[in-house]
C-alpha cells in the first residue's frame, strides 16, 4: 500500500480503499476525490461517486425526486467540488 501511496500522491484513506478493492474484489469502489479514481480505473476497478450513487438510489426508487434534488443541492451548497456539469447532468437524469 505505501508503493501505492508513494507512486500515485494519494492518501492513506484513497491508497487504503484502493488496494483493498483491488485485492478483495468487489462490485464497485465508492470515491470522489479525482486523482483517487483515475487510479483505481487504471487497475479496471469499477469506481462510483457520491453523485452516482444519488444517481443509483433514485433510479431504484430509494430516492424521489425531491429528494435526490435536496440532496444535490447541499452538495452543491456545501462547496463539495462538485462541478456543475455533473450536478446539471444528474438534474437531468432526475427530471426525465
Amino acid at each position: 500500500m505505501d508503493d501505492l501511496r508513494n507512486a500515485s500522491g494519494l492518501d492513506q484513506g484513497e491508497s487504503e480503499a484502493i488496494a483493498y478493492a483491488n485485492e478483495k474484489g468487489g462490485d464497485v469502489l465508492l470515491m470522489d476525490e479525482a486523482r483517487g479514481r483515475q487510479v483505481a480505473k487504471t487497475l479496471n476497478l469499477y469506481v462510483m461517486g457520491t453523485i452516482g450513487v444519488l444517481l443509483f438510489a433514485y433510479e431504484d426508487s430509494l430516492l424521489t425526486r425531491l429528494d435526490a434534488k435536496q440532496a444535490l443541492d447541499c452538495l452543491k451548497k456545501a462547496n463539495r467540488h462538485i462541478g456543475d456539469d455533473l450536478i446539471n447532468y444528474a438534474l437531468s437524469k432526475i427530471s426525465k
